[in-house]
This record gives structure tokens, C-alpha cells and sequence, in this order.
């Protein structure tokens, strides 16, 4: 296998970011990547790291976006906004990796806590959370409003 290193994502990985979002089923375009990007990597808030093919560079293996949070309700914790692994490379464990570097950013933030949300359907990704460490504490249902 290629190695993959892990860095800070920059604004120039907006196409690839998008690229890897539509295969989870969130189409977006690039400039829309980077209208989000750049106000995430302008926030100390938020953190987002991708995986890097070391052969071809110009190519994302995957990205993690993390975000602190402060809630009334509950002590400060970190929540993993997105995750996404190239499919063609799932398994091989970037996933792990880039989860490793969110709660290495999280630790270094002095939070206690990390927690995720992943859709109902995604029962692969459910095994994987729980593989490397993660206990599923709540079931919710997520609702929105158009503004």
C-alpha cells in the first residue's frame, strides 16, 4: 500500500473535500467547499486534517473535520463534523488514523470528550466506530428548517 500522510487541510483542497463528500451522498460543489472551508480554517474552533497519498498527491485518500463545542447542557467536548474515506481505499486504516489525529487535536484543545454522529443506514461505519473505541451512547433524530 501507498503511504498517506496526514496534514492540515488548505484551501486548495476544496475540489478533492468535495469530491470525497459526494461519495458519502453530500453533493457540493467546490466553490461552496470553499466558501466552508475558508471560514473553518479561519476558526480556532475547528480543525480539519486530510490523508494524502504520498504517489499521487494531487489526490485525497480521505478528511476529518473536527469542532469544538460548548453546550449548556453538557461539559465542552469535541465532535467529529465529518469523516469520509476514499472508497477505494477503505479498510486499509486512514479512518483510524484521521479519528487518532481528531482526538490528538481534541486533547491538545483540553477537551475530555469526542462523540460523532453517523446516519442511521450506515451500519459498516457503525461497526468501524465501535471497532476502534467509540460506545453509542445515544439514538436521536436530527430535524431541520429551511431559513
Amino acid at each position: 500500500m501507498t503511504t498517506i500522510n496526514i496534514r492540515r487541510a488548505q484551501a486548495g483542497d476544496a475540489a478533492e473535500i468535495a469530491r470525497l463528500c459526494e461519495q458519502l451522498g453530500y453533493a457540493a460543489t467546490t466553490e461552496e467547499i470553499i466558501e466552508r472551508l475558508t471560514g473553518s480554517l479561519n476558526n480556532e474552533q475547528h480543525a480539519i486534517y486530510v490523508g494524502e497519498l504520498e504517489a499521487v498527491p494531487t489526490q485525497l485518500a480521505g478528511w476529518i473535520h473536527v469542532v469544538g463545542r460548548y453546550l449548556l447542557e453538557s461539559a465542552p467536548f469535541v465532535e467529529v463534523g465529518g469523516l469520509v474515506v476514499d472508497e477505494q481505499i477503505r479498510g486499509t486504516g486512514l479512518g483510524r488514523r484521521l479519528l487518532e489525529q481528531g482526538e490528538q487535536w481534541g486533547r491538545e484543545q483540553k477537551y475530555e470528550m469526542i462523540r460523532l454522529r453517523s446516519a442511521g443506514h450506515r451500519l459498516e461505519a457503525h461497526q468501524f466506530y465501535k471497532h476502534v473505541g467509540y460506545d453509542n451512547f445515544k439514538m436521536q433524530q436530527v430535524f431541520q428548517k429551511r431559513l
